[in-house]
């Protein structure tokens, strides 16, 4: 993806006068790369397993709630993609039950206890300025979280919100490093 994003990005600078350089470009075409290759990925396999509203609903939560609280990242696209497509399909056989409104109480106390916003060493700190909003957005999407698992039943927009706060915690941190190194290893 990262060479693709690249001969886009030399493309739309070459035919445009867009002021952003080209690693600006290559970044954010990177990014959107990234999130359609990984959502086309995660609706094929889940179609081909009947599990399309579970996983989606799962990685809508989970994706929303991630623009507030940040956490780890994998160095490349596709390793994204697939781990994302594995985590999400292997969770969405956990049955959902009455019980996972608990997890957004869970979730609340997650971002409460290690105040995200998590960035990785080589992302920009500028987020960390806003870190109390964001901290307060991630509550409100958890309180409408809890709101969906009563109103409309959806105990799997709950389990999608635990699921990502438990990335912005030391263990949850670890463990996607862990699985950074063991890919990139081969």
């Amino acid at each position: 993806m990262e060479k693709i994003a690249e001969k886009m990005a030399i493309i739309i600078k070459q035919k445009s006068d867009h002021p952003s350089s080209v690693a600006v470009l290559k970044f954010a075409l990177e990014g959107i790369l990234n999130t359609l290759v990984t959502l086309a990925l995660l609706f094929l396999v889940a179609a081909l397993l009947g599990k399309v509203e579970t996983v989606l609903t799962m990685a809508m939560a989970f994706g929303i709630l991630r623009l507030f609280t940040g956490g780890a990242h994998l160095s490349t696209g596709w390793s994204c993609a697939i781990v994302s497509t594995v985590f999400f399909i292997v969770t969405s056989f956990i049955p959902v039950t009455q019980v996972m409104a608990y997890f957004c109480i869970a979730a609340c106390l997650v971002i409460l206890v290690w105040k995200p916003y998590y960035l990785e060493p080589h992302q920009s700190s500028r987020a960390l300025q806003y870190r109390k909003k964001y901290q307060c957005l991630a509550f409100l999407c958890i309180a409408f979280g809890f709101l969906l698992t009563y109103s409309q039943n959806s105990n799997t927009f709950s389990f999608g919100l635990f699921l990502q706060s438990l990335t912005v915690t030391p263990w949850g941190v670890s463990i996607i490093h862990t699985i950074n190194r063991l890919l990139e290893r081969g």
